[in-house]
């Protein structure tokens, strides 16, 4: 299983809050104001980041095409 960065697992912290909150994941740019960062494509990188180490999956040309999944991978430790 591959392991998060602190940054990875705090944006997928606020994908699993947002999607209990709302029933639904949110949207790029939602992610993006929750994230704190203007841009779009930040929220898009760590999203492609997170698709990569298997913490979700992108539903390609879906609005809120964010799944997560089950079991996540654990964060690592920066003292490694």
């Amino acid at each position: 299983m591959k392991t998060l960065t602190i940054r990875q697992q705090e944006v997928l912290d606020l994908l699993l809050k947002y999607q209990s909150e709302h029933g639904y994941p949110p949207t790029i740019s939602e992610l993006s104001r929750l994230m704190g960062v203007v841009s779009p494509n930040a929220a898009a990188l760590q999203l492609r980041a997170l698709q990569r180490k298997e913490a979700i999956t992108i539903v390609p040309g879906a609005h809120r095409g964010i799944k997560i999944n089950s079991q996540p991978p654990q964060l690592v430790s920066e003292d490694k």
